[in-house]
């Protein structure tokens, strides 16, 4: 599966590296000093070409069951078309299947700054941790936050995520600015399913 219905204004969807790069780069370029601030990659995508190469990097991840990181689309029907505006990228960005009883993933999101505010991460974000957990059968979930980073501890704890005292000794610098500041929330299968 390579989108996932959010709700009927919602869509997350597989980007495809050549079709989806120029808008993807147009909007990071748009939201590029509000994306920085908490985002190091924002960095070092400086042109299309850089896009193109993360959206294929995303692609093999998805082909080979590792990530799951999918564009936001706003949702419109014009003449029984569908018509979808990229809005943002939410997903699974590391899926580490080593250890059968700890699989695990760690959700990732951003939104283009002028569509914050209307629970768009949240809805995304629901939708993916039942896909997670029903059909990629993880164990666990979790989201890094920066913990200056009020909007994205908001979404953890709208989510029902637990705040660990976890370490982010094994996060990536390229996605998350000084491990020493990151906090870890997370969220097991036999939670979720004793709520849904």
């Amino acid at each position: 599966m390579n989108s996932i219905i959010v709700s009927e204004k919602l869509k997350l969807k597989v980007l495809n590296p050549l079709e989806d790069a120029e808008i993807a780069f147009s909007i990071v370029q748009i939201n590029r000093q509000y994306l920085e601030k908490w985002l190091p990659w924002v960095g070092m995508t400086t042109c299309v070409e850089n896009e193109i190469n993360y959206l294929k990097g995303a692609l093999e991840r998805f082909q080979n069951g590792l990530g799951l990181e999918m564009g936001i689309f706003e949702r419109n029907t014009e003449g029984g078309n569908e018509i979808l505006n990229f809005i943002g990228m939410c997903g699974i960005v590391r899926i580490d299947r080593q250890n059968e009883e700890s699989q695990f993933g760690e959700i990732g999101y951003w939104l283009d700054y002028e569509h914050r505010g209307q629970g768009i991460i949240t809805k995304c974000c629901e939708k993916l941790v039942e896909f997670a957990f029903k059909t990629l059968n993880l164990n666990l979930l979790k989201i890094v936050a920066h913990q200056d980073n009020q909007a994205s501890i908001s979404v953890a704890k709208r989510l029902e995520f637990t705040l660990t005292d976890e370490k982010a000794k094994d996060c990536h610098p390229k996605y998350h600015r000084d491990p020493t500041k990151l906090l870890i929330f997370v969220k097991y299968r036999n939670e979720w399913a004793n709520i849904s």
